[in-house]
């Protein structure tokens, strides 16, 4: 099962606009549908730039504008992303107390 992200960018934009503006919409988008960086597997990003369309795997080009940002997926994921956890959380040992009855 594929899907489609459609980004559609004027023949001018810049990369640090993109990087400003679209970015964070498609991290979020990827990670509140459950498509989790750095794969996301099974979305294929739909360029437009200009008069020119682009299909690009969204976890080779997430590879890519990471490259040029200097940063991981997971710092995307930590600045744009839901905020959920991804696992279970993890609660402290419970606490060995008695079953209420009292010893004499």
């Amino acid at each position: 099962m594929a899907r489609a992200y459609e980004l559609a960018l004027a023949p001018d934009t810049t990369f640090a606009a993109f990087a400003r503006e679209q970015l964070p919409r498609l991290v979020y988008h990827l990670e509140s549908t459950g498509v989790h960086l750095p794969r996301a597997p099974g979305v294929v990003i739909c360029l437009f730039a200009g008069d020119e369309l682009h299909f690009l795997q969204a976890g080779e080009f997430i590879a890519a504008v990471c490259a040029e940002l200097g940063q991981t997926p997971e710092e995307l994921v930590r600045l744009y992303g839901t905020g959920e956890l991804r696992t279970a959380v993890r609660l402290r040992p419970s606490l060995a107390l008695g079953s209420g009855e009292e010893k004499s």
